[in-house]
């Protein structure tokens, strides 16, 4: 077999794996939707209202939250956390006016008696609750209010008798006793 052909099956097997890396966090972060979405059927008017109503007051309040984050960020003239939380503030503001549409609009087809419409938005609105929260986590990792923070992370190691800018060597070759010897070729060459 040449080198190339075994790359090709390589490649595929790399893309795979990333396929199967992120469906299970694309998943998981859908849950909250989707159960919401299966009530939706099941619930009366007057719930589909409410849920409408606290909704899109969480995503106000997000708004908020974000929007204090990004302040601080601004006086403390951080430009990767005014980035990072610009992002995502612009997100949850969307759909936050997204859902007051919605909101807007299911109370009327609710009042005329179009339960297909009053549907469609109340699906819309629990959806854009749960990007809303998904960007709300993101922006708290932003700033570090999380314990998953994403980005660099700063490790201080001190060894003793080693300071910065002695020039020595951590570990001598010769020091590690591994009890075997490698094999004098790859079993793939």
């Amino acid at each position: 077999m040449s080198r190339t052909s075994m790359i090709i099956p390589l490649k595929g097997l790399w893309i795979a794996a990333a396929l199967f890396a992120v469906a299970p966090t694309a998943l998981a972060q859908d849950d909250g939707a989707s159960g919401q979405l299966e009530q939706g059927s099941s619930t009366s008017d007057r719930e589909k209202l409410e849920f409408a109503e606290s909704s899109v007051s969480e995503m106000n309040d997000a708004v908020k939250s974000v929007s204090k984050k990004l302040e601080t960020a601004e006086r403390e003239s951080d430009d990767l956390k005014i980035q990072c939380l610009s992002k995502k503030l612009s997100g949850i503001r969307a759909l936050s006016e997204v859902s007051a549409d919605a909101k807007s609009s299911m109370e009327k087809a609710l009042s005329s008696g179009d339960t297909s419409l009053a549907e469609h938005e109340f699906r819309k609105i629990a959806v854009a609750l749960s990007k809303v929260r998904q960007f709300q986590a993101e922006a708290e990792a932003c700033v570090g209010d999380s314990d998953t923070t994403p980005g660099v992370t700063d490790v201080n190691v001190s060894i003793d008798g080693l300071t910065e800018g002695t020039e020595t060597d951590l570990m001598d070759p010769g020091d590690i006793d591994i009890g075997s010897e490698p094999p004098d070729q790859s079993p793939f060459q």
